[in-house]
């Protein structure tokens, strides 16, 4: 799986975290590129767990500029604190 960087993670315009790396994996969905993935965010980042539903949409902007929306599943690391994040893409990353 590709290693990228994020430059920012955003939820409803509101800045959640910046400059972490991301895993993301590509695949041929019918006529476009899918792509999911993960990555981990520090428990002192602005991700708050209690303002994210399964419906939830987050914009993700890469360092090279291309932007897409994702979906989370989450679950908190008992060693660290840190959240470790796994997404879902909802459209191209363009």
């Amino acid at each position: 799986m590709p290693q990228f960087v994020a430059q920012t993670l955003y939820q409803d315009g509101n800045v959640i975290a910046s400059n972490f790396y991301i895993w993301i994996n590509f695949s041929q969905r019918l006529a476009f590129i899918g792509w999911d993935g993960n990555f981990t965010l520090s428990a002192a980042s602005q991700f708050n767990p209690n303002s994210v539903t399964r419906t939830s949409i987050f914009k993700i902007q890469l360092n090279d500029g291309r932007i897409g929306d994702i979906a989370l599943d989450f679950k908190q690391s008992q060693i660290t604190g840190d959240w470790d994040i796994q997404f879902d893409s909802r459209g191209e990353l363009a």
